[in-house]
């Protein structure tokens, strides 16, 4: 019977999808997230920019992942403009176009968000294709923890700079007048994509200066600041410590349905963004857990440091100076983050202690 409970994580492999989604249940980011947002429109709302009166927003969210993020981002939208909003999202993972797709539908159904519009579709937007849409007056895009699969194995520095101007061009096409696009990714100093640069291959673990060169090779205006979560992790036995070491192990029953140790397993393999076997048979396992576990010991989390940097439209009305708007909000929003973050860990508490994230 230990086969019925056997996902990829018990067999030392790696699952983009379920890792993401025990990932989403043990960070406060995304709820983080969704109050910087909030507090970002509210300052942009009387500048006549994004949020128009009367009509929704129309919002594109690249690399929606499980809908967790969408959630935080309409509720946010909702809470400061009466008109709604137009949810277009885009993942690569079809798992995930229906996930967002299901909770997005709840959401305008149970709890009475204003959606006007869901259309959730699956695409890869680190392809050479060009996005499907462009030059969207007012538009709000977002690009969500998705940079760091630019790269390919052995990348040359040229040509990763050079890819990673192609998708900022791609952006700059989507916005129209008065547009804005928020890039979030790991920061310098995330201890989280620390952990993952040390076993991680062919990924950019911390994009963010990628991202600020090719926005200045396209002169784009951008502006930005960071933000501190927390992953958690759940709780182990000693034993439980031990067999984390041990791939052949992960499978056994006890382990196989024990859900902390089911949870630790995806939370590891989503940091390394690799199968926990591979890590094995190269030898780079233990060094990798000794890091979490001394971790989970003495603060039960690690910094999960997001750099957020927003994008300008080129194109602007001659009644709204994006620019300066843009550059008060993040003002505003740097002198609130401490309160924002508290707030955001403390709604992160109370939706795991009533069970919200599964």
């Amino acid at each position: 019977m230990v086969g019925d409970f056997r996902r990829a994580v018990h067999l030392g492999k790696f699952d983009a999808g379920r890792a993401f989604s025990e990932f989403s249940g043990s960070t406060d980011q995304k709820i983080i997230h969704g109050h910087i947002i909030k507090a970002l429109l509210e300052s942009l709302r009387e500048n006549g920019a994004v949020l128009i009166q009367g009509r929704p927003v129309e919002f594109l969210d690249f690399a929606c992942g499980n809908g967790d993020t969408a959630l935080e981002m309409v509720a946010a939208i909702n809470g400061v403009h009466d008109a709604g909003v137009n949810y277009n999202g885009f993942d690569i993972d079809s798992r995930f176009v229906e996930r967002t797709t299901e909770k997005l539908t709840v959401a305008r159904q149970v709890r009475n968000q204003k959606i006007e519009g869901i259309n959730v579709r699956e695409a890869d937007i680190l392809s050479d294709d060009p996005f499907p849409f462009q030059n969207i007056p007012n538009v709000l895009v977002t690009v969500g923890h998705a940079l760091y699969y630019v790269a390919g194995a052995e990348e040359r520095p040229e040509i990763l700079e050079g890819k990673f101007v192609s998708i900022m061009d791609k952006v700059k096409a989507v916005m129209g007048e008065n547009g804005l696009c928020i890039l979030t990714h790991n920061s310098q100093d995330c201890e989280m994509a620390q952990l993952r640069q040390s076993v991680s291959q062919g990924i950019v673990p911390m994009p963010n200066r990628l991202i600020a060169g090719a926005g200045e090779e396209l002169g784009l205006r951008m502006d930005g600041f960071e933000s501190t979560a927390h992953l958690t992790f759940p709780k182990l036995s000693e034993q439980q410590w031990k067999d984390l070491r041990d791939p052949s192990k992960y499978d056994r029953f006890h382990n196989s349905v024990h859900p902390n140790f089911v949870t630790m397993l995806e939370l590891m393999s989503f940091i390394a963004q690799r199968g926990l076997g591979e890590l094995h048979r190269e030898g780079k396992l233990d060094g990798f857990i000794d890091q979490i576990e001394e971790k989970a010991r003495t603060e039960g989390h690690i910094k999960n440091t997001s750099g957020y940097q927003f994008v300008f439209s080129g194109r602007r009305s001659q009644h709204v100076d994006l620019n300066e708007a843009i550059s008060n909000a993040v003002e505003s929003i740097k002198e609130k983050l401490p309160e924002i973050e508290a707030q955001g860990a403390r709604d992160f508490e109370k939706k795991r202690d009533f069970g919200m994230f599964r």
